[in-house]
């Protein structure tokens, strides 16, 4: 549903969507899935003016996805990829090179601290 309300641009119930699953991932204990959901937040916080925190979300799924290995699903990666890119244009290579570098760097309890703390913005 996360993804659906993303595709119709509506970015709080988005968020509400993956926060929700997110939460019932990981009191599963399912990590491989909850990247899903992180990284589905960092589209959010694009659609919600904080391409920061989209670039800190993503580099930290990157690197949480090469540790259990597990690529971007088949079917988001052109999307993905999409997105990268014109984040790292509206921000600049440099800055989103060094943004990068601090998501990457983040543990697994930070990304999901970090994706917990999204909040609201105007549709």
């Amino acid at each position: 549903m996360g993804l659906n309300a993303l595709a119709c641009e509506n970015y709080n119930t988005t968020q509400q969507y993956l926060k929700n699953a997110l939460a019932i991932l990981l009191s599963l204990g399912d990590q491989r899935n909850s990247i899903n959901c992180v990284e589905g937040l960092g589209y959010a916080a694009v659609g919600l003016g904080d391409p920061i925190r989209a670039v800190k979300l993503w580099s930290a799924t990157q690197a949480w996805r090469e540790r259990v290995e597990t690529p971007v699903p088949k079917f988001l990666r052109a999307f993905h990829e999409g997105c990268i890119i014109k984040v790292c244009e509206f921000l600049g290579e440099e800055t989103f090179n060094a943004i990068w570098e601090e998501g990457s760097a983040m543990t697994y309890e930070q990304v999901v601290a970090y994706a917990d703390e999204l909040v609201d913005g105007p549709e």
